[in-house]
Parts: C-alpha cells; structure tokens; sequence
C-alpha cells in the first residue's frame, strides 16, 4: 500500500511539474510574441510618422495656395459682375452667373477639403499656423490682378506670417494624430463636431443670402462672420 501510495503521489507531482513547465514555457512565448509585436508596430509607426507629417504639410500648403487663390478669383468675379450690371458692390446675386466667382468657389471648396483632410496626417499644431498663408498668397496675387499694393506694414504682417509658420513647421512638438480610418471617423461623427459643421454651414448660407446683399457694403463684419 505504502509503495501504491507513492508511486501516485510521484506520477501526481510529476504531472504537475510537467502542466508548470508548459504554462510557463507557453506563457514566455506569448509574451515574446507581443513584445515582438508591439516592437514591429512601434517601428512601423516611427517608418510612417514622417511620411505621414510630410503629407500634412503639403495638404496644408496646398491649402493655403488655393484658398489664397480662391479670394482673388471671387473678388475679380464680383467686380466684373458689378461693373457689368451696374449694380453696386455687395448688392444683388449677379455674381453667381460668373466664371471667375465660380472659379475662385470651387479652388475654396477644394483648399477647405486639403485643410480638413491635412489634420488627419498631422497635428494641428502645424496645419492652422500654415492657413496663414492664404493671406500672403492673396495679398500677392492681388497686386498681379487686382492692382492693389501692399504698404510697409501689410510687407512686414506678410514677413511675420511666414517667419511664424516656418519656425512652427521646424519646431512643433510631437503630438498624436489620427493614423486610422477608424478613429478619424470616429471624431469626423462626433455629435459635437456634427452639430458645429451643421449650424456653421446654415447660417453661413443665411448671412450669405438674406444679409449680406442688404447690409454687406455698410458693415465689414456681415463678411468676416461668413
């Protein structure tokens, strides 16, 4: 009996012993599986954070040539529409049968979407300081088709604009951006985004439609609102 006992006291250890050493065995192996893991992604991140922040950068400088380009356009539509109906500047919709309105629109239109989609690639800390650029370039292309000038202090504004956004653009900190499609749709179907993109859009269109042709040419704040 004593011998019987033992011997299942003996197989009982030695299956324990064996259940141990295969947990433990299986358990380093998993846990060098995720660090092998987690080190390929954090390689794989390092590989695309500067592509992905050079993509940025030029969806955010695209973004400012367009916009940029787009105040220029309108502008001269306006005009050409007002000396062509007689109307007065900020009255009347007759500007929305003009090419170069329509031109200076759809190039707004398409540097809003670079801007949108510019802080999907980086942070955007990089991407608004650059949409100050719009206003060097449409000061720019304003002495070419519109004939205007710019005084010492507008060359001096336009200087800083671009002294600011390089020093940003070379010395921004590092911040978390949305790498995934997942997570960028995520905060795009944001209630609280969805809500600001909504009101702001209506009562653009309003200001735009119903107070601007009345009160546009007498108050400079009814287009800064728009």
């Amino acid at each position: 009996m004593a011998s019987t006992s033992a011997t299942v006291t003996a197989t009982i250890l030695s299956s324990v012993t064996e259940t141990f050493v295969s947990t433990v065995t299986t358990a380093a192996s998993s846990a060098t599986a995720v660090a092998e893991s987690s080190s390929l992604v954090e390689t794989n991140d390092m590989d695309r954070g500067p592509l992905y922040k050079t993509i940025g950068l030029i969806l955010a400088l695209s973004s400012g040539l367009f916009i940029g380009s787009a105040f220029v356009f309108k502008k001269k539509g306006l005009l050409s529409a007002n000396e062509k109906l007689g109307t007065a500047a900020g009255q009347g919709h007759g500007y929305l049968k003009s090419p170069l309105w329509w031109l200076g629109m759809i190039l707004m239109i398409v540097g809003e979407i670079c801007n949108f989609v510019a802080y999907a690639f980086t942070q955007a800390i990089l991407v608004t300081p650059l949409g100050a650029l719009s206003v060097v370039i449409s000061a720019i292309l304003s002495s070419f088709f519109l004939n205007e000038r710019l005084n010492l202090q507008g060359k001096i504004g336009c200087g800083l604009c671009l002294i600011g956004a390089t020093i940003i653009v070379l010395h921004a900190p590092d911040q978390k951006a949305s790498n995934t499609i997942d997570e960028f749709s995520k905060l795009f179907f944001a209630p609280g985004f969805l809500a600001y993109t909504v009101i702001s859009i209506v009562s653009s269109i309003f200001v735009a439609w119903k107070i601007a042709p009345k009160h546009g040419h007498r108050n400079m704040l009814v287009y800064i609102g728009i």
